[in-house]
């Protein structure tokens, strides 16, 4: 069975709302292979949130849900463009950046 990243962009979190459900149909998710993104350094050091806007913690929740912050997305984003790879996914970053978004992203 492969594992998959799923990322969608959230926009703005509701503030006290639990990220609890997996619904990447309703952020229109883009599913990005596990071992792609957890063998990058930067997805164990990025800032972001676990599950709700107000649990900071470091690097994306491989058994849970991560809320990125626009203010992480760039340098996510180089991370990735440094990869080579996955395309679809710069894309998907760059229109967050673009809309000041949150993204969402669903681990394992």
């Amino acid at each position: 069975m492969a594992y998959t990243y799923d990322f969608g962009i959230l926009g703005q979190p509701i503030e006290n709302a639990r990220y609890d459900d997996y619904e990447p149909q309703k952020y229109h998710c883009l599913s990005v292979d596990f071992d792609a993104i957890d063998g990058l350094p930067i997805a164990k050091e990025i800032p972001c949130y676990w599950h709700k806007a107000d649990c900071l913690q470091t690097g994306l929740c491989s058994y849970g849900i991560s809320l990125l912050p626009p203010s992480s997305l760039p340098s996510f984003l180089q991370a990735i463009k440094e990869k080579g790879c996955l395309i679809s996914l710069q894309e998907k970053i760059e229109q967050a950046i673009a809309e000041q978004s949150y993204m969402i992203v669903y681990g394992l």
